[in-house]
């Protein structure tokens, strides 16, 4: 797996040999057979790494692999009033 960075200087790498984004897309789905849209080839290398695609698809194509989501933090009001009750008496971490 790539990191971002080296995948931003691919894709620009492609893009100056090729001439269009589109040729670069059809590059990646004739070695991939994974379609990515040239808008989004583009606006990876313009946003310079700070996007990456959602879909994992493209991510597979591109060699990327998923960014980690941290995990929202729990609520109070989620946690059943028993179960808060016998966190707050051991001393468990919410």
């Amino acid at each position: 797996m790539a990191t971002i960075q080296t995948t931003v200087y691919r894709l620009s790498s492609a893009h100056d040999r090729l001439g269009t984004w589109r040729a670069v897309s059809n590059e990646i789905e004739h070695e991939t057979g994974i379609h990515v849209p040239a808008g989004t080839l583009c606006y990876i290398v313009k946003m310079a790494g700070r996007y990456t695609p959602s879909n994992r698809l493209y991510l597979a194509a591109l060699k990327l692999k998923r960014k980690s989501t941290p995990r929202a933090p729990r609520s109070l009001f989620d946690i059943p009033p028993r179960a808060l009750a016998w966190m707050l008496e051991h001393r468990e971490v919410i």
